[in-house]
């Protein structure tokens, strides 16, 4: 996580107010797992800050959000569905095969995992824009913690 330098992150900023943000955004990253997931619920982190820092539920998604815009993209995702979306979002939108991999990565992850070639079917999309979409889906990073 050595990636995520608050000294140079104005974005993490909330409430106008620095050091609450910086402390969040800490306590955050704090908390991720090795693969980058935040696994705790935001009542716990909110109970791990420093009894200083008054932060509601709202601004710490609010910071957990821009973190996951950082580099690595997707770190502080709840999963692997939000991780991968993330990244999407993080793409070109004229990068082909796009909305697909966007629809596969938001509804069809487990199915995709399973059964790819009745997927496809059932989107009734061609093998070509499948593949494109799945390939897609290959290049993201599905665990930002280990980048």
């Amino acid at each position: 996580m050595n990636q995520i330098d608050l000294n140079n992150r104005n974005a993490i900023i909330t409430g106008g107010a620095r050091g609450i943000g910086r402390a969040i955004a800490e306590a955050l990253i704090e908390s991720l797992d090795e693969d980058g997931y935040l696994r705790d619920p935001l009542e716990a982190i909110r109970a791990a800050l420093d009894p200083s820092v008054h932060a509601s539920i709202e601004e710490i998604e609010a910071v957990r959000h821009r973190l996951q815009r950082f580099d690595p993209p997707g770190v502080a995702s709840r999963d692997l569905r939000e991780c991968l979306l993330v990244q999407i979002g993080q793409l070109d939108p004229g990068t082909p095969h796009l909305e697909l991999a966007r629809d596969l990565a938001d509804r069809h992850l487990e199915l995709l995992a399973r059964e790819q070639q009745r997927l496809a079917g059932r989107l009734g999309v061609s093998a070509e824009d499948f593949a494109g979409a799945t390939a897609l889906l290959r290049g993201l990073n599905p665990r930002p913690g280990n980048a």
